[in-house]
This record gives structure tokens, sequence and C-alpha cells, in this order.
């Protein structure tokens, strides 16, 4: 079953953006769908689109509980691992890019729009954020997995921030879901995290002299409850001359990072430590003056992306 619940839900991330079926979600008006896309903020993040070499999924978190023939419920937490070259990611055989993230679809003013609701905001520190309701979307996986066939799926809600050279946020599912699997009835419900970030990436470490902090946004999700928060993010080189960066996330106040994300060797702007779905963060510094950082990254406790910019 464990197997059955990943398939599915990496399923439905490949049908974002296609308005799939087995969804009660109304779309958005046409006149809105084309208002999102000719938004300013909305043009800005189209064209870190068009522009990025790199994404980040470490992996997707799941609580789900399911029963077949209405009997004989299971409920599992589990986390797949996500592999990630370039600015294209599989796991379990399945590919993910940009798409999987229902942020993009703001971007597109097709018809069959997978957003039922959409609300921007801009903020004073240079971002602009986004809250996103939408449809996971079922059309792809009849193709994919004969064998399956949904007509419940749950929702999704998409969370992010963008500024000049890159995006960072959280795709989330929740609700339940139904159908029928090599003809066994199959329900219940799920729980689902997925982190990413993304952009046109500098290449290069940043240089000079002194110090330098980048600060911003993170998008936080508890996965024993899958509540969102929304929560700081800052970045510190102590030694522009030899650069190493710390990444710091608070939450309410409380920092929730680790130990070990304390002076990280810097590789062409990248950083790393750990292991996706426990002690993990890695991330970019993003653009040609390195003015921007995003990121994504796991505890034991909580999974999420962030973005930062250079004070």
């Amino acid at each position: 079953m464990k197997t059955l619940i990943v398939v599915v839900l990496l399923s439905l991330l490949t049908g974002c953006g296609g308005g799939g079926d087995g969804s009660d979600e109304v779309a958005m008006p046409d006149d809105e769908v084309m208002a999102l896309a000719s938004d300013p903020r909305v043009m800005q993040l189209a064209g870190i689109v068009e522009r990025t070499e790199i994404l980040l999924i470490p992996g997707v978190h799941v609580l789900y509980s399911v029963s077949a023939l209405g009997v004989d419920t299971t409920t599992e937490s589990l986390f797949q691992a996500v592999s990630c070259e370039g600015a294209a990611c599989t796991a379990a055989g399945i590919t993910l890019d940009l798409s999987s993230t229902l942020l993009t679809d703001l971007i597109d003013a097709d018809i069959d729009l997978s957003v039922s609701e959409a609300a921007l905001r801009s903020r004073e520190d240079g971002f602009h954020t986004a809250f996103v309701r939408g449809d996971l979307g079922a059309s792809d996986i009849g193709a994919l997995f004969p064998d399956i066939t949904l007509v419940e799926i749950p929702e999704a809600l998409g969370y992010g921030l963008w500024g000049q050279h890159g995006m960072a946020g959280l795709l989330i599912a929740d609700g339940p879901f139904s159908g029928r699997a090599a003809g066994i009835p199959i329900s219940g419900d799920m729980d689902a995290a997925v982190p990413f970030a993304f952009g046109d990436v500098s290449g290069t470490n940043p240089g000079g002299s002194g110090s330098a902090t980048w600060s911003g946004i993170a998008e936080v999700v508890a996965i024993r409850t899958f509540r969102r928060q929304e929560g700081i993010a800052t970045l510190t080189i102590a030694d522009l001359a030899q650069p190493a960066v710390s990444v710091g996330i608070e939450v309410g106040g409380n920092p929730i990072g680790k130990s070990g994300w304390t002076d990280l060797p810097l590789a062409d702007g990248h950083f790393t430590f750990g292991s996706a779905g426990d002690d993990y963060v890695e991330g970019n510094f993003h653009g040609a003056g390195h003015s921007e950082a995003y990121g994504v990254f796991d505890t034991d406790n909580f999974t999420g992306a962030f973005g930062a910019r250079r004070e």
C-alpha cells in the first residue's frame, strides 16, 4: 500500500496545471485568469521560470490513512526522496519539473488552469508572495498507471515567494481521496508537503571583504501536523574573503535549524549539508551580484523552503 500511495501522489503532482479530473474545484473565471497572467509580479515570475537552471526538491513527506474494500484501515507516515539534476527531478521513476509546483500555474492563461483561488502580495523587503488553491490533477494518471482510477483527489495549496532571480515555496496536498486500484475500491485521507526552490543561480561564491547577511522568508510545514507557518530565513557569511555560509530558520521566534547548518562550505555558489528527510539544508546564491539566495530544508520536525535578499 505504501508504494501505491507514493505512486498516486507523484502522479498527481505531474498532473498539476492540467485541470485534472476528479476534483470539485471550480476554475477561476477567464477574466481573472488573464488578469493574473498579465500582473507585473507574475510576469516577473515567468521570467524566472524561463531562466531557471536549477530545481531543488528534497522529497515528499506524506501522512495518510487508507482502506481497501472499506476495511483494514492503514495509517502511516512516509518520506519519498527526490533526486534532482538541473531543472528536472525524479522519484520512483516519475519525473517532476516546474509544473509540479502549482505556483507556476499563475503564469499560464490557458482556460484549463487548475487554480481555483489565488492571492498575490508585495512586501516591503522586495519579495512577492502568493497563495494558490487548486487541483492536483488526475488527467494523466490513467495513461501512466492503467490499474489506478481516482474519482476523488486531495486539494492542493501552494505557498510561494520570489524576487528577481528565484522562487521558493511549498506545495501541500490535503484531503480525502478515493478510487480503484487493480479493481479494488480504495479510500482515505492524505496530507503531503513538497518544498521546492528554483531560479537562475550565480554559479560563483560571494566574495570581497567583511561580512554579509541575507534575510527573508521561510515557508515551513510541521511534518506531524502538516500545519503551514511563515518563518524567517537568515543567511550569514562572516568573512567574504573565505566564504562559508550559515543558515538560520526561525518560526514564531524559535530557531528550528540544526547546529550543522553553520559555516557550510561553498562551491560555485552552492551549499548543502546532511541527508534529505532528516537533518538537511541545500541552496544556491542567485543573481550576478549574489543578491538573493534560495533553498530547501528538512529537520526531524519540519520541512520547508526559503528565500533571502542581501542586506
